[in-house]
């Protein structure tokens, strides 16, 4: 077999794997709440999104800023033109809690790794904590 052959049998086999695990979910909300705490930057990105269509959601512009923020530092270019955006919406102690939640986010995947817990976790994210 060519590395391209073995390329596409593993792209097709990963596809397949998420194509399963989409039909544990019961809306994209939930499956893209899955995505994005498993640090798939495109997918924090999509759930930001989720979060500020829902106006009923709290603390909706703080939790929006957490999930544009880590997509943005984990290399989803489009969360960098909305965060100015959101951040003048903000107020000075939302903008604080909401970076609170991105640093605590941060060191609870630190725990995963301590755990051994990474198995969901997104190419974006091993690579940001050196792990690939």
């Amino acid at each position: 077999m060519t590395m391209h052959h073995n390329k596409l049998l593993e792209v097709t086999e990963t596809k397949t794997n998420a194509q399963k695990m989409r039909a544990d979910f019961d809306s994209d909300y939930s499956w893209h709440e899955f995505l994005a705490e498993n640090g798939h930057c495109s997918f924090q990105y999509f759930f930001a999104a989720d979060i500020n269509a829902d106006s009923s959601h709290p603390n909706r512009l703080v939790n929006v800023y957490k999930w544009l923020l880590l997509s943005a530092l984990y290399g989803e270019l489009r969360s960098n033109e909305i965060l100015p955006f959101v951040m003048i919406k903000m107020s000075e102690e939302e903008l604080r809690v909401a970076n609170k939640l991105v640093d605590d986010w941060q060191k609870a995947k630190s725990q995963e790794i301590n755990d051994g817990d990474i198995s969901g976790w997104s190419q974006e994210l091993r690579k940001a904590f050196k792990l690939s």
